[in-house]
This record gives structure tokens, C-alpha cells and sequence, in this order.
């Protein structure tokens, strides 16, 4: 992994970070884990044990790229990936279940039949505790102030670049070697396998805010997050 400081600087408003790492998705979780763990204090947030488990067997069957990547960074801290009372992906100090302002268009609704997501990116300029309405504690930087370019180089999937707020694990936006453009929306875990090309009918290969579908299986109930788990959502 090398990480190089390509814009402003530590007494700007923004200090911007290109992250690149190669290798297995075992070693790129683990890299990914151990400059969070280093550079902000990050660690595994206590997790539903419900939602979890279901996130994981929708994960096991749609995206097992990210599942090697939650197990390097399940190494990185000596846990059992297997856990479902800790939530090993969303690498952000950002407050959990925070996001941008998103719109999403059905089929049903739209004029030609073709279903539509919009995503505007929430630039914050203010720390997480004074979003969340509090005065900020000392030395806590504005929300948006450290991004990074995070460029992926896995031996058994697409190379991708990414531009993110301040998670490692997820994008605002980017493009894998393939050509499509993603919007933050996923993430994955468990299951070893082929890697996903991302086309119009593929699984994600660019990953999103991990908060996105844990959120919508709250949503749905706890009763029903095992059965939309296995479903297409």
C-alpha cells in the first residue's frame, strides 16, 4: 500500500490522500483496516445481530469480493470474521447511518419505463457533532475535509478508482477498469468465488456506504431481514 498527500495540506480546509493497494482482497481489506485503525482510531462498531446475519448471507450470495476484504480486516484487530455482533465493513468516522441526500425513480413512475437514482453530494463543511446539532470537540475536523482517491488493484477482480469523503471502504463516486460509473449504494461480505464485472445485470464491484442496506433491512423488520436477504433489493 502507498498513500500520498496530493492536495492542500495539514493547516488547509482539505488535505487530500491517494490510497493505492494491491494484491488479494484479503490483503486489501487489511490495509484498508490498518490506515483507519492508525489515522483515526477506527474500530469494528457493535452491530444487530439480526441484521448482521442478514446481511452477510444476502453478501455470500451477491458479492464475495468484499467478504475477503472483511476478513483482512478482521485480522487486522484478531477477530473472528465470522462474528455477527460487530459490523467489520464501513471504514468512516463519520456518525453511522449519516449519507447524502439520494432520490430514487421506479420504473413504475418513470416516463419510458426505465427506473432512475440520484445522488447529490452533501459537501459538509462542519464537523459531525455540529451536524448532529452539538458544538464541536476539540480538534475534531470538518466533515469533508479529509477525502481520498483510493485506487484498487485486486489479482481476482477489476481495478477501480474511487473518490470518497473519508471512508476507505466505500465511494461518492468512481470507475473500474470495465467503464461504469457507480453510485455509493453497497457493500458485501462472505463467500469466495469468481470476481463480479459490474454491468447493468452484475453485482457491485465499486463499494458504497455500508450503511445503505443494513438500513433497509431495519426497515423491513427484523422478522423479515432473513427473507430479504436472499432477495434482490
Amino acid at each position: 500500500m502507498t498513500i500520498t498527500q496530493i492536495a492542500g495540506g495539514e493547516n488547509d480546509f482539505q488535505l487530500v490522500r491517494h490510497l493505492s493497494v494491491g494484491g488479494s482482497q484479503f490483503d486489501i481489506g487489511r490495509a484498508m483496516a490498518e490506515e483507519m485503525r492508525d489515522r483515526f482510531g477506527w474500530a469494528p462498531r457493535p452491530a444487530d445481530r439480526t441484521v448482521t446475519r442478514a446481511r452477510m448471507a444476502w453478501f455470500e450470495r451477491h458479492w464475495p469480493q468484499h467478504l475477503e476484504r472483511l476478513d483482512g480486516v478482521a485480522a487486522t484487530f484478531d477477530l473472528d470474521p465470522d462474528r455477527d455482533d460487530l459490523c467489520l465493513d464501513g471504514l468512516s468516522v463519520l456518525p453511522f447511518g449519516s449519507g447524502c441526500s439520494a432520490l430514487w425513480c421506479p420504473p413504475s413512475a418513470s416516463t419510458d419505463g426505465h427506473g432512475r437514482i440520484a445522488r447529490n453530494y452533501d459537501f459538509f463543511t462542519a464537523t459531525s457533532s455540529e451536524i448532529m446539532g452539538g458544538a464541536p470537540l476539540p480538534g475534531e475536523l470538518p466533515m469533508a475535509s479529509r477525502p481520498y482517491v483510493i485506487t484498487t488493484t485486486p489479482e481476482d477482480g477489476l481495478a477501480s478508482t474511487v473518490i470518497t469523503m473519508n471512508d476507505l471502504d466505500g465511494a461518492m463516486d468512481g470507475v473500474n477498469e470495465a467503464g461504469p460509473r457507480r453510485r455509493a449504494a453497497d457493500r458485501g461480505r462472505r463467500r469466495r468465488g469468481a470476481p463480479v464485472v459490474v454491468r447493468a445485470a452484475g453485482g457491485p464491484e465499486l463499494g458504497p456506504a455500508a450503511q445503505v442496506r443494513p438500513r433497509h433491512l431495519r426497515e423491513r423488520g427484523a422478522g423479515q431481514a432473513g427473507a430479504a436477504a436472499g432477495q434482490a433489493l
